[in-house]
């Protein structure tokens, strides 16, 4: 296997996964741990750097989010923090019948 078929294929199962996390699916853990084994492997034969690896994944979640790994680690703890005591649910008190009227 040469370096681009192996890259190509590596890019290939990080969108899925990327993909299947966008849509609002949780990614199934077999194909998370096949990639990572796969990319494991690529490393370990000599065919990928570590750095190479690092950048596609960067590059793929680029591709699939239109933003890189930090800046949605980021978001995520923004959301996180997010409570719900800051929201006003007075409106909601009365039925909906009610409301409609």
């Amino acid at each position: 296997m040469n370096k681009k078929t192996f890259l190509t294929e590596v890019a290939s199962q990080l969108e899925a996964i990327y993909k299947a996390s966008k849509s609002g699916l949780k990614p199934g853990a077999k194909a998370r741990h096949r990639c990572e084994g796969f990319m494991h492997a690529g490393e370990f034969m000599g065919v990928a750097s570590r750095e190479e690896l690092s950048a596609l994944m960067e590059q793929c979640h680029q591709k699939v989010f239109g933003e890189s790994i930090a800046e949605r680690e980021a978001q995520k703890k923004r959301q996180q923090k997010w409570s719900s005591e800051s929201v006003d649910y007075s409106e909601f008190e009365s039925p909906a019948f009610d409301r409609k009227r």
